[in-house]
């Protein structure tokens, strides 16, 4: 469930409480069932838990490396800005890993298809442009945005796809879960992808996916949306520059998992190459040459997706594990650990029962003090 705290609320500092809950992370410990969790502050709270989590070796690698999350710094002088933790879930990473899959093939192919004109020089360039688009993975991206703006936005995006000549991504994939009460804001997201990037990004495909598929009753609607970059002309007949939903909340599977008609997903070269590349004489025709997946298609990799989940193996009976010896100093240091993570759970626990948050049990000790019925977890 998204939710959003605010930065004065409880009894601790928002600073506070979220290295708190990145601590806690580190050390494979999630209580909260957000696979989006938005909390709001300052940006001079930022900065100090930028600094705070740099006095901490070890928790800013953490932070770097491991922690997807996205900075949305405020747009006037007195607001608060929003910071975003992820925490993808299983079905959502599957089916990123699949359609990631999908497109790398189908770019491939469509590059493939136009190089094989060998007596059309414009085919042959695009192809060439189109063997040039690589996968970006997670990366941050960082967007400059507009001018009156306050600061740079961060994003974590789920997968992009960029041109060599630029680090901002063309083409950008978000998944979010279709059955959360307050739903990833996909709308907003891409806005901010392409609007944000001053327009270098092409393209946003969102897709929202069912993440419980084993509840009774269970909504397992899934839908795509596609946003491009498009570029039109004023009243005033000077271009500009918009982002345009060409595609909003397309059903691919309705509830009961049922594929629904023949429609397809399709993507033109003009939504993964820069505007650099697409404007240097390169004719329309080219442009709109397609990548196309069916609905279908999507509908049997979210099906994929979903099995494992469904039909997840439960431990062995009666496995027991040995741990590694520590030194005396890593014990030392691991106890007081411990001792700091026991007080987090505690802390956050509390949080999120006042703000009526839904508490989950994905909970790894780090040593035997560390147990769940003294944090107070709910099972």
């Amino acid at each position: 469930m998204t939710q959003t705290s605010s930065s004065a609320q409880g009894h601790r500092d928002i600073v506070e409480r979220l290295l708190g809950i990145i601590s806690m992370r580190e050390q494979g410990i999630v209580i909260e069932d957000d696979s989006w969790r938005i909390y709001s502050l300052t940006t001079r709270q930022y900065d100090e838990l930028l600094t705070r989590l740099g006095q901490d070796p070890d928790l800013v690698h953490f932070w770097d490396t491991k922690v997807r999350h996205d900075w949305e710094p405020p747009k006037l002088e007195g607001e608060n800005g929003q910071l975003v933790l992820r925490d993808p879930q299983f079905i959502h990473t599957s089916f990123l890993c699949a359609m990631r899959d999908v497109l790398s093939d189908g770019i491939k192919g469509l590059a493939n298809r136009l190089g094989e004109r060998k007596h059309d020089y414009e085919a042959q360039e695009a192809a060439k442009a189109l063997r040039n688009v690589l996968g970006g993975g997670s990366a941050q991206v960082k967007l400059p945005g507009n001018v009156d703006e306050i600061g740079a936005t961060l994003r974590c995006p789920d997968y992009s796809f960029y041109h060599s000549i630029s680090s901002t991504p063309t083409l950008v994939l978000e998944i979010g879960d279709s059955q959360q009460r307050n739903k990833k804001d996909l709308y907003s997201l891409a806005g901010t992808y392409i609007s944000g990037s001053q327009y270098r990004t092409r393209c946003v495909l969102g897709f929202h996916i069912p993440y419980d598929t084993t509840s009774q009753n269970a909504d397992t609607t899934a839908n795509v949306s596609v946003w491009r970059s498009r570029m039109e002309r004023d009243e005033t007949h000077e271009k500009v520059s918009t982002c345009t939903a060409d595609i909003s909340a397309a059903v691919f599977r309705a509830s009961g998992n049922d594929t629904v008609g023949s429609d397809s997903l399709v993507l033109t070269v003009n939504d993964l190459l820069p505007r650099l590349v697409t404007e240097a004489a390169m004719p329309a025709a080219i442009l709109d040459e397609k990548l196309v997946i069916l609905f279908t298609k999507l509908a049997s990799i979210l099906r994929e997706a979903e099995q494992p989940h469904a039909k997840a193996p439960r431990p062995p009976p009666n496995m027991r594990f040995r741990r590694r010896k520590r030194s005396l100093s890593e014990e030392l240091a691991t106890t007081q650990k411990s001792r700091r993570i026991q007080q987090c759970i505690r802390q956050e626990t509390s949080e999120l029962q006042k703000e009526g948050g839904r508490i989950v049990s994905r909970f790894m000790p780090v040593d035997k003090e560390v147990k769940p019925s003294e944090s107070g977890v709910k099972r």
